[in-house]
């Protein structure tokens, strides 16, 4: 569990601080997830659907003009590469949610919003009317 949110945090800082650069990091540290996965079927499948869920989030977004990447025309795939890294701590260092809806209610609240601030070098969040 200590090297799955390791492995998550060295994503996720490299993936927001150097952006599409990074992704052959985050690609191994998948690939080590999945080949150390008991239940590599299930995991795969999970990193899959959450990925695209969290895509479409960020693309709607996007489409409304929420996010502005200003050199991309679509959102970018390193953070596309941040949903992978995210799923892939679902069904282990996020595991100790699974007993507790006030727990998730009051971690949902809190961490993605805050993990959308720090990415703001990459993005203008103009709904919140924050700018670069």
């Amino acid at each position: 569990m200590l090297l799955n949110i390791v492995g998550f945090n060295i994503a996720w800082f490299g993936l927001v601080l150097i952006g599409d650069r990074f992704i052959p990091v985050v690609l191994l540290l998948l690939g080590l997830h999945l080949f150390y996965c008991k239940k590599r079927r299930a995991e795969f499948k999970l990193i899959v659907i959450v990925t695209f869920i969290g895509t479409m989030v960020d693309s709607t977004l996007f489409f409304f003009d929420v996010f502005l990447f200003n050199e991309y025309r679509f959102i970018p795939f390193w953070l596309i590469m941040l949903w992978a890294a995210f799923a892939a701590t679902i069904a282990h260092s996020l595991k100790f949610l699974a007993g507790s809806k006030v727990i998730q209610f009051y971690v949902g609240y809190i961490f993605p919003p805050l993990s959308y601030l720090v990415g703001v070098p990459h993005c203008h969040l103009l709904s919140w009317g924050i700018a670069n």
